[in-house]
């Protein structure tokens, strides 16, 4: 994994659930953020699913004292908030993951971490780990149509529990 880039400007998105969460910038907690080109895409539903399967497994690993409320997992895209709620709850993420809507204005998020596809309008398949100071890495990208390797988010969700 590469070395940690000075933190953003500040950035905040609604949240799948009506809320504001930080997304760049200083924030309460260390957080993963996780890019996807759309939600109800094939690709992206599996990344998500192993998403949840991943914190779902170190919770019950005996890290759930670091996971929650330690870090936050956040999936996002340029959707709305309402397609990503639907989206979450359809494959019960919901609990485990918070989606953030990149929506307006539109992608600015994803550009701000060179994560935007300005031909399709949409995010590219970028995660980034993000320290509470706002600094931040990347740890797992993936061409249009592949999903990014399991163990890259693996490894990230690894660090996130140990306090980085």
């Amino acid at each position: 994994m590469s070395e940690f880039a000075p933190p953003l400007e500040s950035i905040s998105l609604v949240d799948h659930r009506g809320g504001m969460r930080v997304v760049a910038g200083p924030a309460a907690s260390a957080r993963l953020l996780v890019f996807v080109p759309g939600a109800f895409t094939p690709v992206c539903a599996d990344e998500v699913r192993e998403l949840v399967e991943l914190v779902d497994s170190a919770r019950n690993t005996g890290r759930s004292s670091a996971l929650a409320p330690g870090f936050e997992v956040f999936v996002v895209a340029t959707d709305s908030a309402a397609t990503l709620r639907a989206w979450l709850h359809d494959l019960g993420a919901d609990g485990v993951l918070t989606g953030c809507s990149d929506f307006w204005p539109h992608g600015r998020a994803a550009r701000a971490y060179g994560a935007f596809d300005e031909g399709s309008g949409a995010a590219t398949r970028r995660t980034f780990l993000l320290r509470a100071d706002g600094s931040y890495r990347l740890v797992a990208s993936a061409h249009p149509g592949e999903a990014r390797v399991r163990a890259d988010h693996a490894a990230a969700l690894h660090l996130l529990a140990e306090g980085l």
